[in-house]
């Protein structure tokens, strides 16, 4: 196992294969949240390889009325500039974003648009992620962490018409 401030990576064995997992922690400053990496697929950990692993927001510290504005970050499908956010509407119950990415190999940013709904008694936030032009599109699951809610991560996969996959994770701080 190697470990630095950034990632937990796991070496293991499945038969007489070396596999890999890696906890990522620290996204974009985050405390409460992270994602674990699986790419052996040899046991699919949630939606596309990708899971979020971290201190969930209870249900009595949701918070019920006002806007939240999380600073973004996103990772593995390609980056965001500083300065990105998404908004989750609590009185509205929903979650709502732009995010100018570049795409993994891409050299101009695409934007990404966030929609979805939370579930006030869980924290869950599911819905849709949408390139400006339409021509990706796929779904987004996630959920709210630490205390008031203070922390969002999201796992979203962009599909083309012919179903090709770019998984993306987002980690958000007020």
């Amino acid at each position: 196992m190697a470990q630095t401030d950034a990632a937990l990576a796991y070496k293991y064995v499945i038969g007489t294969s070396d596999a890999f997992l890696t906890i990522h922690r620290n996204v974009g400053g985050a405390i409460y949240v992270g994602y674990i990496k699986d790419l052996e697929n040899v046991k699919p950990i949630g939606f596309s390889g990708f899971t979020l692993a971290g201190a969930p927001t209870l249900a009595l510290d949701l918070p019920v009325a006002g806007t939240t504005i999380y600073q973004a970050t996103v990772v593995e499908i390609g980056a965001a500039s500083a300065g990105q956010t998404v908004a989750v509407d609590a009185s509205a119950r929903r979650l709502s974003g732009t995010i100018a990415v570049t795409m993994n190999g891409g050299s101009a940013p695409i934007n990404l648009i966030l929609d979805g709904v939370l579930d006030p008694q869980s924290g869950r936030v599911d819905g849709t992620v949408t390139t400006a032009d339409g021509i990706l599109k796929g779904a987004a699951h996630g959920r709210l962490y630490g205390p008031g809610g203070g922390e969002i991560g999201l796992i979203f996969d962009l599909k083309d018409s012919t179903g090709n996959a770019s998984p993306g994770v987002l980690i958000g701080r007020k």
